[in-house]
Parts: C-alpha cells; structure tokens; sequence
C-alpha cells in the first residue's frame, strides 16, 4: 500500500473502472458511478455500488476499488485538496462518515448537475471548480453521518496514524508522544513512516500543516504569523523554511500569487457567470459611417454642391435606397445585440 500527496488542484477523471490496489492520500475523492458496478472497499467495510450511486472517501482513509461485474463499469473519479473545500475543510480532516454511500434515489437532479458541470470546467478554472465542489459538499454532507476518525473502529496501524495526525496536526506533536498514544513504539512509527508514506515522521507532519497554511492564505485575512501559529509550527523561521522547501516561494509570496491567479480567473467570466464569447459589442459610429458610405456605393444616385460660407453651401441629394439600406442594416445589427 502507498500513500499518495494529491496536487492543489481538482483532478477530475471520467475513466473505465478496474482494480485498483489499497492506498490513501491527503485528498477527498468522490466517486459517481456512471455504468455497470463498482466495489469500493473502505478499511474493513466492502461498499457494493451501481450506476448513480455515489460514495465519499474522506483524506487519509485507506480504500481499493474492484469490479466483479462483466461488462464495462465507468465513474467520476475526482480528488479535491481539503484547501479547496473552503468552511468544509476542518470537518473533511477530522471527521470521517459512519456510512459513506449515496444511493442513487438520494442523488437529486440537482447533484448531477453540479457533477456534469464540474466535468467541463478547464484544468486552469480552479476558481470555477472549487465553487463547484462546494456546492457539491453543501449538497451532500449533511445527508452523512460524521465520526471523528479516531472512532472510526479500524485496527490499522497505518489509518490511526494518518487519522490521528489529520486530527491533531495543529497540537505540539513529536514522534514519541504519538507513538505513544498509538501504543507502539517509535522505532515501530518511524518504519511505518519510512515504508508506507515514503518520509519521515517530521516531514509527513508539516505537509499536513503547510495544506492547512495554504488554505488559511487563500481563503482568511489573517496574518502570516496567526496563520503560522496556527498551524501548529513551533517559529516563523520554521515555517517559511519548511513553506519554501515545498513551495519554491514564500508565504507572502505565495498569497499574492493565488490573488493574481484569482484576479485573471474572474476576468475571464462576465457577471452573468458566462465566459465572453466572440460577438463583442460593436462601436457604433465607426460602423455607422461604413454603413453609409457603403449604401453610396450601391446606390449611387447622389448631386453634391459644395461651397464655402455666405459664397458657398453644401446641398446634398440621396436616392431614398440609401436611407433604407442605411437603417435596415441598423436595425438588424440592434436586433443582433440585444436579443441574440
């Protein structure tokens, strides 16, 4: 079994279902089966789904997937960072569902709705996505039934230790005292560490801290020391330290890039919540003057006297064609802006 770290981002996947060996990682992951039949296996619990159910699988739990059935079997298969999920992150992280299953007659309209237009949002749309999501998780959640995940009733050594620090990771945890409270020995901790999640005891808790940070600088106005603090490090020091080992930039940095990124994401969507297309508005005056210069040259029926103050005046005579393709053509044009 490995663990996985899921990037900042919604990955979203329509794709055929098949075995799938048991792993866990930091992300939330909803599936929505969509054809045939699809076993997901949640620690100890086997959950047997058909096409419209759909089932949570909340960060760090360890889960498989099998399908017995013939035929082909597809679902949604999406992953969503716990700082993507805005007010629902804390619960998410220390909580976990008594029955994670949806049934289909509990899925509404409304939730596959959500679920087809989160299919079609762009890679680069996070804005869009985790709006998305969250309407998804406002929808869901409380139609489950939350445990917090060390009452889960699993045995696993490895899903205590990822329940327990998911749950505890703000308090001044150290490799001992969790060992500790895990009734086992550290040298037993620190194998688990090295074997299932590929690092060490100290790194594993500051990945959990830093998503936690990243959520704090994306969603909160608080300072960067209140969010540091917060997250459960000891030092500033440490924490921008440890932040720019993983990030490659700074806390301060970092926030200003998400509020750039944030800023062009809007710019891209008008207030309708439509992306502009291309039939932008069209500046009238220039295309008034073509209009008539173009209704001249169908229609060529025109005497000019030009001459200059008291000696001279300007008299103009227009065939009665030009004036009618001049507002036809108008009006057509309105016609297509407003209503079209």
């Amino acid at each position: 079994m490995q663990y996985q770290e899921t990037k900042e981002r919604v990955i979203f996947r329509h794709r055929e279902s098949g075995h799938t060996p048991p792993h866990l990682h930091d992300a939330l992951e909803i599936v929505y089966v969509t054809e045939g039949t699809l076993a997901a296996g949640i620690g100890a619990e086997l959950y047997h789904m058909k096409k419209g159910d759909m089932i949570f699988i909340f960060p760090d739990m360890i889960h498989h997937y099998q399908v017995f059935s013939k035929g082909e079997s597809r679902a949604y298969y999406i992953q969503i960072p716990p700082s993507l999920c805005g007010a629902f992150m804390e619960k998410i992280q220390k909580y976990c569902p008594k029955v994670p299953l949806i049934g289909e007659d509990s899925v509404s309209e409304e939730i596959r709705g959500v679920l087809r237009q989160l299919s079609a949002v762009g890679k680069e749309d996070f804005v869009l996505a985790q709006a998305y999501v969250q309407i998804l998780l406002a929808k869901c959640l409380p139609g489950l039934q939350l445990d917090l995940k060390a009452c889960g009733g699993n045995d696993d050594l490895v899903y205590r230790t990822a329940a327990y620090i998911a749950a505890n990771f703000r308090e001044g945890l150290c490799l001992t005292s969790v060992a500790s409270e895990l009734g086992v020995s550290k040298y037993v901790l620190s194998r688990i560490f090295s074997g299932t999640f590929r690092c060490n005891f100290n790194r594993y808790l500051n990945g959990a801290r830093l998503s936690y940070a990243c959520a704090c600088l994306e969603n909160t106005n608080f300072s960067i020391t209140e969010i540091c603090m917060d997250s459960g490090f000891e030092s500033q020091r440490t924490f921008n330290r440890a932040f720019k080992e993983k990030y490659r930039m700074t806390p301060r940095e970092y926030r200003k890039a998400h509020q750039s990124k944030t800023r062009e994401c809007r710019k891209g969507i008008d207030r309708g919540g439509h992306r502009p297309t291309d039939n932008q508005p069209v500046r009238w005056p220039p295309f008034l003057f073509c209009c008539f210069l173009t209704g001249l040259a169908v229609f060529p029926h025109i005497d000019i006297v030009v001459k200059w103050k008291s000696m001279f005046r300007v008299s103009v005579r227009l065939n009665a064609d030009v004036f009618l393709f001049f507002f036809f053509t108008c009006f057509v044009k309105y016609f297509r802006e407003k209503f079209i």
